[in-house]
């Protein structure tokens, strides 16, 4: 059978040189390459709900982000636990 990538779309030598970069970086890189890739899918994330709902609050965009990642009964729960906070604690965009 032979040696089969982890991904049907990268050739052998590709992901032979990615893992050994990732190799090199040690544990604390690619755990830092990791935090990064999820911030990076956040905010694009983030990015494409804004442009498909403009009028959207940061709190509103954040439910939907925990509604995509987590589910609709969490969705509804994080929803009423903003409704309880201060006004003007929830600025940031960030879950």
């Amino acid at each position: 059978m032979g040696y089969k990538t982890q991904s049907e779309d990268t050739k052998r030598d590709v992901e032979e040189r990615q893992t050994a970069y990732f190799r090199r970086l040690g544990c604390n890189g690619r755990l830092l390459a990791g935090a990064q890739m999820m911030d990076e899918g956040f905010n694009a994330f983030l990015a494409s709900l804004k442009r498909r709902n403009p009028a959207w609050t940061a709190e509103q965009l954040r439910v939907e982000w925990v509604r995509a990642n987590y589910g609709e009964e969490l969705a509804q729960r994080y929803a009423a636990h903003l409704q309880c906070k201060t006004p003007n604690t929830t600025d940031s965009a960030s879950p």
